[in-house]
């Protein structure tokens, strides 16, 4: 007969049924824990995803270049020795403004940047008889040109351009600088309308790997009769069509107006496309706006 009552522990029954909560005690504590790690751990990748996102979204975007820092921060030299007559002497050195307009954008992160309605431009001597033409479009973005007046031709030397890209939690500085062979001619003696002029200048970006080369074909459109402030100036019209190829990629449409007695560019429209290779792809840059200097007497 089974002298064991319904219900009634076995010797051993109590420890083994206080093992077995324990173990699920456990195993829901353990459950729990992980949970609490692998929402933690979500927590902070979606925290720092969104942080970077905000930062994003609220980005500064860079403001004009103002006259007044542009002409303060100007430090000119007293003179340029030209060796003589040349058909086209260097222009005042000093700090011009520009009245226009432009856009530049970036297809990935998708970003864009506004010209000033006013940027300051600066003309300033430096070796060999050249004088560098620098423009501000705005905070971020600069371009500059150097040219060399010989005897009777203006001459182009190199050109840089630097501009500053702001994603919100990372900023990306961009430099290009491209340099042009010996006695590259940007204006002849005696410009004629329909002249065709042609150069390649090769140079690097730090935005993208290898070099590059730019190829120029120019056409003299004409001399041009172009009002500035109160004054009619006589100003040789050039439609520069560039190719470019190699590390970067694309076509820069540029017309310039130059001052027929001195070279210096009074108005400059432009349309820029330049591909580059990435690990995520191909990232397209687009570039359009025009200016026309107000004045051909710099402050200094």
């Amino acid at each position: 007969m089974d002298h064991t009552a319904a219900g009634e522990d076995l010797p051993g029954d109590g420890a083994r049924r206080s093992g077995h909560l324990e173990a699920r005690s456990l195993s829901r504590r353990w459950c729990h824990g992980w949970r609490v790690v692998v929402a933690t751990s979500v927590a902070v990748v979606l925290g720092g995803t969104c942080f970077v996102a905000i930062r994003y979204m609220f980005r500064e975007h860079p403001g004009p270049k103002s006259l007044s820092v542009a002409t303060k921060a100007f430090k000119g030299t007293a003179s340029i020795s030209t060796g003589g007559k040349l058909t086209y002497e260097p222009p005042a050195e000093g700090v011009y403004a520009l009245n226009g307009q432009g856009t530049e954008t970036i297809s990935f992160p998708p970003s864009s940047q506004r010209d000033g309605a006013v940027m300051p431009a600066s003309v300033t001597y430096v070796a060999n008889g050249c004088w560098q033409w620098h423009v501000d479009y705005n905070v971020a973005h600069w371009e500059e040109y150097d040219f060399c007046p010989d005897a009777t031709q203006l001459l182009l030397d190199a050109n840089r351009n630097s501009q500053s890209w702001d994603f919100g939690a990372v900023t990306v500085n961009n430099l290009a600088r491209f340099t042009c062979p010996p006695a590259t001619v940007v204006l002849p003696e005696d410009p004629k309308p329909a002249q065709t002029l042609e150069w390649s200048c090769t140079g690097t970006n730090t935005a993208a790997p290898g070099r590059s080369s730019a190829a120029t074909t120019a056409l003299i459109e004409g001399v041009v009769a172009l009002r500035i402030g109160r004054s009619v100036v006589p100003t040789v019209h050039e439609l520069q069509r560039i190719t470019l190829k190699g590390g970067q990629r694309g076509s820069i449409i540029e017309d310039w107006w130059f001052t027929a007695a001195s070279g210096l560019p009074v108005r400059m429209d432009r349309h820029i496309t330049i591909k580059s290779s990435s690990p995520i792809g191909t990232i397209t840059y687009r570039e359009a706006g025009s200016w026309q200097i107000t004045s051909l007497q710099p402050r200094t």
